[in-house]
């Protein structure tokens, strides 16, 4: 289950809200996105910047995100071609 379908499933009851707030969940979510930093790593930040909390790691720290769209505006310009004339036109 992945930490985004924990979230929904804590809104059905209170038996799941509280299934979910187990830090085992968490743990596994907070190590499996951030794996390259490393195990060691990941608990040292835990325990100076979210207070032993994972799920508060999970929501605060950045990461990459793949559940969602995104969107790139790209431009560029490119010459025109010019005959006869005096300026170059410019495409945007």
């Amino acid at each position: 289950m992945t930490p985004y379908d924990m979230g929904k499933a804590s809104c059905v009851c209170r038996k799941w809200r509280y299934t979910i707030r187990n830090p085992v969940f968490w743990r596994n979510a907070c190590l499996k996105g951030w794996q390259l930093s490393g195990a060691v790593e990941n608990y040292k930040i835990l325990q100076s910047k979210y207070d032993g909390s994972w799920r508060k790691m999970w929501l605060l720290r950045p990461r990459l995100r793949t559940d969602g769209l995104y969107a790139s505006r790209n431009t560029y310009i490119r010459v025109g071609v010019a005959e006869w004339k005096v300026t170059n036109p410019v495409h945007v």
